[in-house]
């Protein structure tokens, strides 16, 4: 099983009264390539 080197749960992010993010969850293993 490959290490996990960051993981997010359940991010939240508002401005003000305007949710931005709700709920964000990411996990990203070593040795993985990400690109957008």
């Amino acid at each position: 099983m490959s290490e996990t080197i960051l993981e997010i749960k359940e991010l939240k992010k508002s401005f003000g009264d305007n949710p931005i993010l709700q709920g964000l969850s990411l996990e990203i293993k070593k040795g993985k390539l990400l690109s957008s």
